[in-house]
């Protein structure tokens, strides 16, 4: 449960996202780890976003019509699990990760309050060539799906 403590930010331009960006890298690390991987790629910030409890980013993959054990079973059919435990220490992030975070930040910096969650989301489909991308696109969410849903969300929740 990182994404409550957004509401919580005094500085709700750079603190919040700032805040959940880093709770989402070191979950995602997590998730890392639990598959034995030496380091921290898009597929395992999608992993991160889709546990339990639901979150701002599970709800509009649900708007998208999609629950995320879905998202989970496909992400799991194409990695494998690593050899052994993870180094000790932090672990890298690939470069489509550190591209996926910076894609959010933007994206964060669009809205008011920052989306958090659904920021980094958008991050992971922006690139369709990577991981995360292309599991999202291939099924229905990619980034110009998640945006139309985000509208549509927006405008159903009304000016309040």
């Amino acid at each position: 449960m990182w994404w409550p403590f957004l509401r919580r930010s005094r500085d709700p331009i750079s603190g919040s996202f700032e805040a959940m960006s880093g709770r989402a890298e070191r979950l995602a690390e997590r998730v890392a780890r639990s598959y034995g991987h030496e380091y921290v790629g898009t597929e395992h910030f999608l992993l991160a976003l889709l546990l339990p409890p639901a979150n701002p980013a599970s709800v509009l993959l649900a708007r998208c019509g999609m629950a995320p054990d879905e998202v989970v079973r496909t992400v799991e059919r194409f990695i494998l699990r690593g050899p052994g435990l993870a180094p000790w220490g932090r672990l890298p992030q690939t470069p489509a990760a550190r591209r996926a975070l910076e894609a959010a930040r933007q994206e964060a910096a669009k809205v008011s309050p920052p989306a958090g969650a659904v920021a980094v989301l958008m991050g992971l489909a922006h690139d369709q060539l990577g991981f995360s991308g292309a599991i999202l696109y291939s099924l229905g969410a990619g980034e110009q799906a998640l945006h139309t849903a985000a509208e549509l969300g927006q405008r159903e929740a009304g000016p309040g």
